[in-house]
């Protein structure tokens, strides 16, 4: 046989089989490239002038794999693992790990393994909860860094593990069971159910008065041409947030959100409103009785495809005062947890924030922007901007920010 012939067919023998398994494992390779640099200003406090503060942060940096195979009768079978990325340097990974927070590890991030089809998308793995998946829709700004509004609005937005960070409700919760509906004249559903099971959180050994933390949530969305509306609605049962952390049993704390967004042409203004509550109980360690809390927050969003590569967004955000729990009727007690203060209703614990990014498209792919943002708090509030530390209650912070943003 002639050796140019010979070598084609060898050459040919091994390359099919390897175009036929590329076609069949359908796996890509995907991820966000994002640095931020922000200078905050903190202003005054009961000590005198605060120092002002510069950092790099990464939020939302990411790199995923996913895959999907047809396994025939209209199903498929799929898997994605996503994983946080930082350019500062390795050892910032542990940060990302504290507070019951898991985003600095392999597939730490949005990660499953699903079967989708006619009926919808059941999936299992560490996911965000509908009320997560729902809200980029309507506030276009960032969800955390300097710009973040899930700060102010949900508590944060964070990967979570059984109970930990309570009082978040935007949440991509570890552990889960989720399942999407097909789409059907515009509206869709999600679900989720988280499954507890670490013993580090419930004790092997724990007696029956110790809960089982467990998070329910449940979404609904409306999309028609330049209309989007949403609600969505979260449970988290025995988290303890108002007694202390000790995973009493018995505790539910509640939240929802509504939502609108409406394309203008070029503009798209979008509105959202949360409640969160909570349940205070009796701890029973302590025996301190904190009663039920809650808040309200809202958002207003504006975007603006002004012309060619410039863009411009403007948001605001409110948080009303606490009602309810006194957190420090608890004996040793602080009157604040997480970002929320809780003071029996006394009031002045509610806070804004006024913020603006212009953003300059390079390509679809690499942006950079600019922007500046005001945070007020009232003279009993402790919230503060992405990335840097809760100032003494009733100072404000403004910061300035610009980053870079690559997506491949």
């Amino acid at each position: 046989m002639n050796k140019k012939v010979m070598a084609l067919a060898v050459a040919g023998a091994f390359a099919a089989p390897a175009a036929a398994f590329a076609q069949a494992s359908n796996v890509q390779i995907y991820g966000t490239a994002y640095i931020e640099y922000g200078y905050a200003k903190q202003g005054t406090g009961a000590v005198g002038q605060l120092n002002n503060i510069d950092e790099l942060q990464t939020p939302g940096s990411n790199i995923g794999f996913k895959g999907e195979e047809a396994l025939g009768g209209g199903l498929s079978g799929w898997f994605q693992c996503e994983s946080s990325l930082d350019f500062r340097g390795a050892g910032n990974q542990a940060t990302l790990t504290a507070n019951g927070q898991n985003s600095g590890i392999l597939c730490g991030r949005n990660s499953a393994l699903g079967i989708k089809g006619s009926f919808g998308n059941i999936y299992a793995g560490n996911w965000d909860a509908p009320m997560k998946q729902y809200n980029p829709q309507i506030m276009g700004t960032n969800e955390t860094g300097v710009l973040g509004t899930s700060f102010m609005l949900y508590g944060s937005s964070t990967s979570t593990i059984d109970g930990s960070a309570g009082t978040v409700f935007e949440r991509r919760q570890n552990n889960s069971i989720m399942y999407n509906t097909p789409t059907w004249n515009g509206f869709s559903a999600a679900a989720l159910v988280s499954t507890p099971g670490t013993a580090a959180t419930i004790g092997l050994s724990s007696n029956a008065s110790v809960g089982k933390p467990r998070m329910f949530g449940i979404g609904l969305n409306y999309t028609n041409g330049p209309l989007i509306v949403l609600g969505s609605y979260e449970s988290h049962s025995n988290f303890a947030v108002l007694n202390g952390g000790f995973t009493q049993k018995g505790t539910t704390d509640t939240g929802y959100q509504l939502g609108a967004a409406y394309q203008f042409g070029p503009v798209k203004a979008g509105a959202v409103y949360i409640k969160r509550n909570f349940d205070g109980g009796c701890n029973t360690i302590t025996t301190g009785c904190t009663g039920d809390g809650s808040v309200s927050t809202y958002g207003l969003n504006v975007d603006w495809a002004i012309t060619g590569p410039h863009e411009l967004k403007v948001a605001y955000v409110k948080a009303n005062s606490t009602s309810g729990a006194n957190m420090g009727s608890a004996p040793g007690a602080a009157n604040f947890v997480g970002n929320l203060v809780f003071n029996a209703g006394a009031g002045q614990t509610g806070g804004s924030i006024w913020e603006a990014e212009y953003i300059y498209n390079f390509s679809k792919r690499t942006r950079v922007s600019f922007g500046y943002v005001s945070l007020s708090n009232d003279a009993n509030a402790r919230y503060s901007l992405g990335g840097f530390t809760a100032p003494i209650a009733g100072t404000s912070q403004s910061a300035f920010m610009t980053s870079l943003k690559s997506t491949f």
